[in-house]
């Protein structure tokens, strides 16, 4: 009978003790928990394998004013190592933008997806990462059976979204976010990231 496990990517400060850098200016950033050396210490896996799966899992709040604002949540990573999993990496998954309700403050937003590694090729020619995941999003106050989430699929459409990295490099992985627009102050912070690799 096969035998699972899973171990964290990146354990310990700075990511199991804060929180990431609010994203607060029409832009894309990092937004997941970084190391003091700033995007260059996004968790490292250092080894792939074909069948490995790591489970990406993220949570945090929003504020957004009475401006319309979209958002963006992406899961990334570096195409080299010391690298970024924002600069020059690689979208693993994206929600698409997403159209974020208006007049809210500290709304909590919940983030999923699991990153299969389907071959084990060098070079940027194969598709190696398979991803796939979903963003849950607060939309108002809980009242009685009133629905209060929207669910958003990562991709938008057609499935995982499959990606070609070189899986006999080691790579950052990162969780980037993106606003449209700054005008009374919208914000994304992610207050929880953990990669898990999940091996059988």
């Amino acid at each position: 009978m096969p035998q699972y496990w899973t171990s964290s990517v990146n354990p310990g400060a700075p990511w199991q003790t804060a929180s990431g850098t609010p994203l607060v200016t029409a832009a894309t950033a990092t937004i997941s928990p970084e190391g003091a050396g700033g995007t260059g210490d996004d968790p490292q896996v250092f080894t792939w394998w074909q069948g490995m799966v790591l489970r990406v899992r993220a949570r945090g709040v929003y504020t957004n004013g009475s401006t319309a604002t979209n958002a963006t949540f992406t899961v990334a990573a570096s195409t080299v190592v010391p690298g970024t999993a924002l600069s020059g990496g690689a979208n693993l998954a994206t929600t698409g933008a997403l159209a974020l309700p208006t007049s809210v403050t500290g709304f909590w937003w919940r983030l999923q997806a699991e990153i299969q590694v389907r071959a084990f090729a060098q070079g940027t020619a194969t598709a190696t990462m398979y991803t796939h995941g979903e963003l849950l999003i607060q939309t108002a106050t809980a009242s009685g059976a009133t629905g209060n989430v929207q669910v958003w699929p990562m991709p938008a459409t057609s499935g995982p979204t499959a990606a070609n990295v070189d899986t006999t490099l080691a790579h950052t992985l990162g969780l980037v976010g993106t606003l449209s627009q700054a005008t009374g102050s919208p914000s994304i912070t992610c207050t929880s990231c953990v990669h898990e690799i999940v091996s059988g």
